[in-house]
């Protein structure tokens, strides 16, 4: 069953064979117990590009396929990686199909401060909550590291959020630093052109949206700023400790 980040393609010279990849998220090999992770499938295509759209088509997202690989998966990084020489209609495999689809609709996170969490439409490893900082709506992001959900791990990095907003009077005063300072002196120094006028630190400051938090269960966070075109559309990163509170910002390089 493919995930839902759907298939892409590369080409890396000119006049080579395109390169098509899809994750499969579940998968049986010959009739044998189903199995569950990232299982990367590597197909060549010809160079003009002729096969593009049936490949595309075929290994679209959450799609069932069949197919006859080359050599069995082999280990890369922290998936299977796999080349596909042929492949066959579809065979119905209710059981495959019910586990595919329980992995890619995981259920929301219930946290007893914070509320409800539910995982990202394509990264279904990530969750995204809600609150308030000074008043404002704010994305809450809690990261996992894919395939899967890891809920103890995210209910930990929602406890650190609530711990974070418990101390927002004392977060936003460093925040507030950081930001007239840091992040003021890089625009200056790089991103300020004659359309922005005369902005004050002060102003700068002000015209920074916060609007996601990323918490972590080692003690740091990043929060995210909208600039607007003060950064030409990039968005400032502000991050810290939980015992030093912010530390630094500006644009991620």
């Amino acid at each position: 069953m493919c995930d839902l980040l759907g298939p892409s393609i590369d080409s890396f010279r000119t006049g080579a064979k395109q390169v098509g990849r899809v994750t499969l998220i579940a998968w049986r090999t010959d009739g044998r117990e189903i199995e569950t992770g990232r299982l990367v499938l590597k197909f060549l295509l010809p160079f003009d590009g002729t096969g593009n759209d049936a490949f595309l088509r075929q290994f679209a997202t959450q799609k069932l396929v069949r197919v006859t690989l080359t050599s069995p998966p082999r280990p890369l990084a922290s998936w299977l990686s796999a080349t596909v020489a042929n492949t066959h209609s579809v065979q119905p495999d209710p059981a495959l199909e019910s586990k595919a689809a329980e992995l890619l609709d995981p259920p929301p996170l219930q946290h007893p401060v914070l509320g409800t969490f539910t995982h990202h439409p394509r990264l279904v490893w990530q969750y995204h909550g809600n609150a308030k900082w000074g008043g404002a709506d704010v994305d809450i992001v809690l990261q996992g590291h894919g395939p899967f959900a890891d809920i103890e791990d995210l209910n930990a990095q929602a406890d650190a959020a609530a711990a974070i907003l418990e101390r927002e009077a004392q977060f936003s005063t460093s925040l507030e630093r950081v930001l007239l300072t840091d992040a003021y002196s890089e625009w200056s120094n790089e991103w300020r052109n004659p359309s922005h006028g005369e902005v004050s630190a002060k102003e700068y400051a002000r015209r920074l949206r916060l609007c996601a938090m990323y918490p972590s269960t080692e003690g740091y966070f990043e929060f995210e700023l909208d600039a607007g075109d003060l950064h030409d559309g990039h968005f400032v990163m502000a991050y810290g400790t939980m015992a030093a509170g912010f530390e630094g910002a500006g644009v991620p390089g």
